[in-house]
């Protein structure tokens, strides 16, 4: 490789800039403006790190980030860290920027909303009060956000069903306005929790001990550990830790390792070609056809359907994108 002048640039150089240039490939962010003041970014991340932007960040705007797949590390300046996990919901301000960001499995799937506060809250109460009568309280939340340095909602069955529709609208055209409902019902979930929260004195995500139990327990999803090895490990009895794990993310300790399993494995069928028996073990299921059964059970689809169905899709949605450009142009 040579510069401008002729001359070869150096051997470290020249990785630098492949590195880059690989990095540009394994990360993509798909932006969609639903409104003024309001955006979704659609991530998918097959990397360890992601660099951090020079701008500085506007004021009074909210990122409310949804985990899909993989997991989601934020450390910041007072050295607190927050791991995002398959299910989980951030609310936190732009403004509250991590000093460094860091994927443990080497991907993730998920989607911000970007809400400008000043912009977007006369619209969204406009919608709001037109169908429900209610208005949205978005200062209240911010607030609540920069009281707390950020918090994290960890009903995940409430969350999937809250961000479902987002993920399978995304790029079509004909569904802004179902996303626009979906970004109300969202932004009104987060204010309620906020204020429930706030209400009792606590905010169940200060549990750090729980927080590593967790990071432990997605860190080895393919294992089968125990409740027994998992208390030994952390120093709790059994009752404690079981008590303590559901008072913060809101389900037991096998509901979330089966949750976060299957939803492991659903990404792994649609992001690679890999098949269901070499699948199956690497999530903790000692045969494929048992995996098979409990993905049926949670996804309506066996794995084989699932997936085809996924690609088609896909597909559609490509097709229908091809369509609206050569229309555009």
């Amino acid at each position: 490789m040579e510069n401008k002048a002729g001359t070869a640039l150096p051997a470290q150089k020249q990785a630098q800039t492949q590195e880059k240039k690989q990095a540009q490939t394994l990360a993509t962010a798909s932006v969609q403006e639903l409104m003024d003041g309001v955006s979704l970014v659609f991530h998918t991340l097959h990397t360890a790190e992601s660099g951090q932007g020079t701008k500085p960040p506007p004021p009074h705007t909210l990122e409310i980030h949804h985990c899909r797949a993989g997991r989601f590390c934020c450390t910041f300046a007072d050295g607190t860290k927050r791991t995002l996990v398959p299910g989980e919901i951030a609310v936190d301000l732009l403004a509250h920027k991590p000093a460094s960001i860091h994927f443990p499995d080497a991907k993730y799937s998920g989607v911000s909303l970007v809400v400008d506060i000043p912009t977007a809250q006369p619209a969204l109460n406009e919608m709001l009060h037109t169908v429900t009568g209610a208005t949205l309280n978005l200062a209240a939340l911010e607030a609540a956000a920069e009281g707390a340095g950020g918090f994290v909602l960890p009903n995940v069955e409430r969350n999937d069903a809250l961000f479902s529709a987002l993920y399978l609208a995304a790029g079509h055209r004909e569904d802004v306005a179902l996303l626009r409902l979906r970004v109300l019902e969202i932004l009104a979930h987060s204010c309620y929790a906020a204020d429930a929260w706030q209400q009792n004195g606590c905010w169940q995500y200060q549990d750090r001990q729980m927080l590593a139990v967790r990071d432990y327990l997605a860190a080895h999803c393919g294992q089968h550990i125990t409740l027994q090895q998992l208390a030994e490990r952390f120093g709790l009895s059994q009752t404690a830790l079981r008590q303590r794990f559901t008072h913060a993310f809101g389900t037991t300790i096998g509901r979330y390792i089966r949750r976060y399993r299957l939803k492991t494995a659903a990404h792994l069928l649609l992001t690679t070609n890999r098949t269901i028996a070499d699948i199956a073990p690497e999530v903790g299921f000692q045969s494929a056809s048992v995996f098979s059964v409990r993905f049926a059970e949670h996804f309506g689809l066996p794995p084989g359907q699932y997936r085809q169905a996924a690609q088609k899709k896909c597909k559609i949605g490509q097709n229908e994108q091809k369509t609206g450009s050569s229309r555009i142009e």
